[in-house]
């Protein structure tokens, strides 16, 4: 029996996310950074990165599919959001 050479069981696989769609957020991410300040998102209340989710959603279900800002598919800006709201629950202080 052949062991393998590395145990790979216990890393993170990020080889199994598409390199596009992390460059897009990491897109996002820059532009916010550029408006706002860097990472000034973390403060942001989750209520608020909800409905901007939500807006580019909705935006995105009546066939909008670039925001018209920012040029960015609605669906990675809502991306962005859901990274936002999960870093915010995880982080919460209960």
């Amino acid at each position: 029996m052949n062991k393998p050479l590395k145990d790979l069981k216990w890393k993170s696989r990020v080889d199994l996310i598409r390199p596009e769609f992390i460059l897009e957020i990491w897109d996002v991410l820059k532009m916010w950074a550029e408006k706002y300040v860097a990472n000034s998102w973390q403060w942001v209340p989750t209520k608020d990165h909800y409905a901007s989710a939500m807006r580019h959603m909705l935006a995105w279900k009546q066939w909008e599919q670039f925001d018209q800002e920012s040029w960015k598919h609605h669906l990675i800006h809502a991306a962005t959001n859901m990274m936002f709201i999960i870093f915010n629950e995880k982080n919460e202080k209960k």
